[in-house]
This record gives structure tokens, sequence and C-alpha cells, in this order.
């Protein structure tokens, strides 16, 4: 899947200029650290309520977590950081 989504990606960076692909990824990754950022700070007690009360989506989370840090280090070597 997620090499999936880096293919969408890099198809979408083809359509600009090659000197753009840094600036476009790191204002992509930016966008997603903040967002990120706002879910947790909006609602991290529900995030630690729904981890203790339902100890089935450590996993779940793990797994996510792990994707978007994957995508989030495509971003960073895209952007050349």
């Amino acid at each position: 899947m997620i090499s999936q989504i880096i293919g969408y990606y890099d198809q979408f960076l083809n359509l600009f200029p090659l000197n753009w692909h840094g600036p476009i990824s790191l204002m992509l990754l930016l966008a997603i650290a903040g967002t990120i950022w706002h879910i947790i700070r909006k609602s991290g007690i529900w995030l630690v309520l729904l981890v203790v009360l339902v100890p089935a989506l450590i996993p779940i989370l793990r797994d996510i977590g792990k994707m978007l840090i994957e995508i989030l280090k495509v971003l960073l070597e895209r952007a050349g950081i």
C-alpha cells in the first residue's frame, strides 16, 4: 500500500519541474506533520482512552504509525533533507 501511495506521489511530482520537487515535498511534509500534531493535541485524551480501554488497538495504531513514518521518510528524502 505504501509503495502505491509513493507511486501516486511520484506521478504527481512529475507534473512539476524538477527544481520544484523539494519545496513541494517539504510543504506536504509540513502539512502532514501539522495535521498529525493538531489531531493529537485536539483529541489526544481520546486516543489514550481508546488504547487503555481497547488494548487490541495498540497493534493497529503501531501499523498506522509505521506507515506514517515511512511516508514522512519518503517526503524528507524527496525534499532533500
